[in-house]
């Protein structure tokens, strides 16, 4: 049915065309392109009128792709690249974008009844939260502080015995004035408070100049030939994003980032201690030991102290609690917070097997640190090269237990994809020596975080 709503008569030709394109191609459907259009404008229908058996009352999605670029070019510039970078399952908790939108007035049964997509959450946000006079998203910062994904991310996870979240407006404040006249790399940093016992972070620091490839019909000023466009480079000053969860827990308080701190090292260092008073923030004594990751490794060390137990008892040791820690993590609904189906996610926990061990420090045993080939598991390198005399046990016989690492490698991104490695010792898990990507580091966050909460 042809949504004829709209009194005035609009030219829905207008607009940049390779605006157009993008807008069909990342909001993609016409009752969510009209939603975003009618919000931009101020003047909605309720939010259950766009969606659910009602989408299909919403026509002609280059229409609502064209007025949008035409009349509000940069307002859906903005949108889209919310809804790529920062409004999906890898950022923000679900539940906690739904419960903060219900307490601004959209009701839960539109959540519960028409379920919809990350793009409609983010639509339903600017729906309760966009002033169409000031044309300002208010509150976005303060929904993304509250809803940002820290929990799952415990290999960022550090603990100490005290901080201060007294007048941390002034302390930070002070810090960056201070850092920007110094003439270092511009620096800002904002931070929301959720309650008085936790506080979200945002650090946004300027990173070196990158040249990047453009075609020369893109620059301004210049006058290239559409047909035979030429390459020319442009310099830009990109701008690096990480957050920081710090909450009160019992006796402690736990520092959660968002991902890597990876190149944040030097100056988490200066920000804790100018702030906070904590002097190594990241040292690897402060890292949050994860109850999931004990479980493996006193499984195997309960192994290992065993007089008559043998290599094969010791690896039997620390798969068989893998084996229990996927399984729980399959019945918990990780496949859904992945965006995987059930038999893709186990075929992923499946492919995970023990591949070596890391010693550290041992001056008796038969290298300080070693690992298996890239095909082999550490069964099969027992099996062929390891001596009664050399066993595991003899390997870890004076070893300190938190200087033992026990080595995984698996297919975390699939069947198609290289298989990438990772470490648990000493409570946590790590990346192997290179590291691992994106999608892995989700898996092994998901098979690792508690799923009883």
């Amino acid at each position: 049915m042809a949504d004829s709503s709209l009194d005035e008569y609009i030219d829905p030709r207008g607009g940049d065309e390779e605006l157009v394109s993008e807008l069909l191609q990342t909001v993609k459907k016409a009752h969510r392109l009209r939603h975003l259009y009618d919000i931009l404008r101020g003047d909605t229908y309720s939010p259950d009128r766009y969606y659910g058996k009602n989408e299909k009352s919403f026509d002609d999605a280059k229409r609502w792709a064209s007025l949008l670029a035409s009349r509000y070019p940069s307002d859906a510039v903005e949108f889209m690249n919310r809804a790529s970078e920062e409004f999906t399952h890898y950022n923000l908790k679900r539940n906690t974008v739904v419960d903060f939108l219900a307490e601004r007035g959209i009701p839960r049964d539109v959540f519960e009844e028409l379920t919809p997509s990350w793009t409609e959450l983010l639509l339903l946000a600017y729906h309760t939260l966009y002033d169409p006079d000031a044309g300002v998203v208010t509150e976005y910062e303060l929904l993304l502080a509250h809803s940002r994904l820290f929990k799952h991310r415990s290999n960022y996870a550090y603990q100490y015995p005290e901080l201060d979240l007294t007048d941390l407006d002034g302390r930070i404040t002070a810090f960056v004035r201070s850092h920007n006249q110094n003439k270092s790399r511009p620096l800002t940093i904002n931070h929301h408070s959720i309650d008085d016992e936790e506080v979200v972070i945002d650090f946004y620091q300027e990173s070196a100049r990158v040249a990047q490839r453009v075609f020369d019909i893109r620059v301004e000023d210049e006058h290239g030939d559409p047909l035979q466009p030429q390459i020319k480079y442009e310099s830009t000053y990109a701008i690096k994003a990480l957050s920081a969860n710090i909450s009160k827990e019992d006796d402690y308080y736990e520092v959660t980032y968002s991902k890597s701190t990876d190149k944040w090292e030097r100056f988490l260092g200066v920000f804790f201690e100018d702030v906070f008073n904590v002097t190594d923030p990241l040292d690897d004594e402060q890292r949050k030991r994860t109850e999931s990751v004990k479980q493996v490794l006193d499984s195997a060390f309960d192994a290992l102290s065993m007089e008559d137990a043998t290599d094969d008892d010791v690896i039997e040791a620390v798969d068989e609690p893998i084996d229990q820690l996927a399984e729980v993590a399959s019945e918990s609904g990780a496949a859904e917070e992945l965006e995987m189906d059930t038999e893709q996610l186990d075929s992923v926990f499946a492919s995970i097997e023990l591949v070596g061990i890391r010693v550290r420090g041992v001056e008796e045993a038969l290298t300080d640190t070693f690992q298996v080939s890239s095909t082999a598991t550490l069964r099969d390198w027992t099996d062929k090269n390891v001596t009664a005399e050399d066993s595991l046990k003899r390997v870890v016989s004076d070893a300190d237990p938190k200087s033992i690492g026990f080595i995984f490698r698996g297919m975390l991104r699939g069947e198609d994809e290289p298989p990438e490695e990772f470490i648990l010792q000493d409570g946590v898990w790590k990346a192997g020596p290179g590291g691992v990507s994106d999608g892995a580091m989700e898996i092994l966050n998901v098979l690792f975080q508690p799923h009883d909460e």
